[in-house]
């Protein structure tokens, strides 16, 4: 039953992106669907098992929101990631699961906007668009905010191909350092 959950999530995560980068608003009855399978086939033992990791996440993602540095549907997916998907084995590196699998989602989203973020610094670095004298070239085009505040780069889509990412390779830092 957990491969049903992880496609609804996977086409929950895709639809939520699509009106994310469009409309700027996730109304709440798109998670109904991811909601209703999750409650459906929620595994309570393991939900009990990991409750104080769950809390503790949720309550993590909570903060970061509160501080906008993710909006209201990326605090709901996530949210649902944690609740309903706690543990998960990788599907194409890995026959262990996953400690806790939506800190690798967050993980592997995190590493994804470091990317996001770095790459028009490297493609300045590499252009060489200023002259020396003037020190590290400037980053063009890489205001994040516009001018009401809002972040331009949505959180959503890079956590929809994150989350597949994660499904798919696990935590890129637990194989990297040798975590299991």
């Amino acid at each position: 039953m957990i491969n049903v959950i992880v496609w609804t999530t996977w086409v929950t995560l895709v639809y939520a992106a699509y009106r994310d980068l469009w409309t700027r608003f996730v109304p709440v009855i798109i998670w109904a669907p991811l909601v209703v399978l999750g409650i459906l086939s929620m595994d309570l033992k393991v939900v009990f098992s990991a409750a104080a990791l769950i809390c503790g996440f949720i309550f993590a993602i909570y903060l970061l929101s509160h501080y906008k540095l993710i909006g209201g549907a990326d605090v709901i997916a996530l949210s649902l990631i944690a609740l309903f998907i706690p543990t998960l084995t990788p599907l194409v590196c890995g026959t262990i699961p996953l400690g806790f699998f939506p800190l690798a989602v967050l993980i592997n989203t995190s590493l994804l906007v470091l990317v996001i973020f770095i790459s028009p610094f490297i493609r300045n670095m590499v252009t060489n668009t200023q002259t020396q004298q003037q020190g590290f070239p400037p980053i063009k085009n890489a205001s994040f905010l516009d001018s009401h505040g809002m972040q331009r780069i949505q959180f959503l889509p890079i956590l929809a191909i994150a989350f597949i990412l994660s499904v798919l390779f696990g935590n890129p830092l637990a194989v990297v350092f040798g975590v299991s």
